[in-house]
């Protein structure tokens, strides 16, 4: 283990574990509309759950709330395009828990998965917003002080985060990000870009309108895929 924190053995693809458990649930969801919109079925039902199991595993060890914020809201587009049975969804969770624990016992204690997300959890119940209020609360002070360009790129998390918290912290919201970087011009720049791109989507379609919904969803409590 050397001298590295426990966060670089469960993400070390990626520079911290919540966008590593967001990908992972990002990946059954779009397993699942994949495999609905199959018509001729090339995908087995038997791969699907297999391929979901892994990703739900190693989204779970993960860590992530953020991620499990995504599970919840793909659940629920999934319903609403009626792309998914409750049963496919419950079966996958348990295998996974079921995997999980079989890990932990062959570990003989070595993992320390669930002291890690009982003290995550028990966090997110304390101390409510923590850390990312302070941000956020920062954000708005900066987007009121500079509220037509905003103090410019990557400004925020090199030197606005690293006073609130010591690091090189972003606003964890991609919407606070954009205005105190960019401003109200480039929000509006940005909202015009994204409208051209619904537009000529097709958002009637879940294999679109899920992994989108997700995308932004993912990006309310953090900010990592822009």
């Amino acid at each position: 283990r050397g001298s590295f924190p426990v966060d670089t053995y469960r993400a070390s693809l990626l520079f911290n574990v919540n966008p590593f458990g967001v990908l992972m649930f990002f990946g059954i969801f779009l397993g699942l509309v994949l495999y609905a919109n199959d018509g001729n079925k090339t995908l087995s039902r038997y791969w699907f759950y297999l391929g979901s199991i892994s990703f739900s595993t190693t989204a779970i060890l993960s860590g992530s709330r953020n991620a499990w914020f995504v599970l919840i809201v793909g659940v629920l587009f999934a319903g609403l395009y009626r792309v998914i049975k409750i049963k496919d969804i419950i079966t996958v969770i348990v295998a996974s828990l079921g995997l999980l624990f079989i890990m932990v016992l062959l570990s003989k204690g070595s993992m320390d998965f669930f002291a890690i997300m009982n003290a995550r959890f028990i966090e997110t119940f304390q101390n409510g917003l923590g850390e990312r209020g302070l941000l956020w609360k920062q954000a708005i002070v900066e987007f009121y002080q500079h509220p037509i360009f905003g103090i410019g790129m990557e400004v925020f998390s090199k030197h606005i985060g690293t006073k609130v918290l010591g690091g090189n912290y972003h606003t964890h919201n991609i919407i606070l990000n954009i205005l105190v970087e960019l401003g109200i011009v480039g929000f509006t720049i940005v909202l015009l870009f994204i409208a051209i791109l619904l537009k000529r989507a097709n958002i009637s379609n879940s294999i679109v309108a899920i992994p989108l919904a997700l995308l932004f969803v993912s990006q309310m409590f953090d900010y990592f895929f822009f």
